[in-house]
């Protein structure tokens, strides 16, 4: 039987659901602040009169976020992309799930930890 050889390990692809919390940082059903669904409208509306995606003034890891044309099916009505991240976002209407985020598997193995990935995915969610 031939010898087994790892030549890497770790996760793969995360994926992150967001949604707001209350004090005791437990999920609350609560919709999108609604300058923010002003400003991803504006902005994806630009993408579709373009026919191509738009650079946002968000950034992960040094990349900025592209807003796609259109958002997909059922709830993510916005979708922004980047070779690190993928961020889809809710208004909030359907369900506490406001956002998703996948973090690349090439971002995932760059860091140290895990928790250093998801930390700095907070983070970058926070800002928004």
């Amino acid at each position: 039987m031939p010898e087994v050889k790892f030549v890497g390990r770790g996760v793969d692809t995360l994926v992150l659901n967001v949604c707001y919390a209350d004090k005791q940082f437990q999920p609350t059903k609560q919709e999108l602040v609604q300058e923010l669904q002003d400003e991803l409208n504006l902005l994806q509306q630009e993408a579709r009169d373009n026919e191509a995606p738009l650079i946002t003034r968000w950034a992960f890891n040094g990349i900025h976020l592209c807003m796609q044309e259109k958002g997909s099916r059922g709830q993510w009505r916005w979708i922004l992309r980047s070779p690190p991240l993928s961020l889809a976002i809710s208004r909030g209407r359907l369900s506490r799930i406001i956002a998703q985020v996948r973090l690349s598997s090439e971002y995932l193995w760059s860091c140290e930890y895990l928790a250093q990935a998801i930390v700095d995915a907070a983070v970058f969610l926070y800002d928004l």
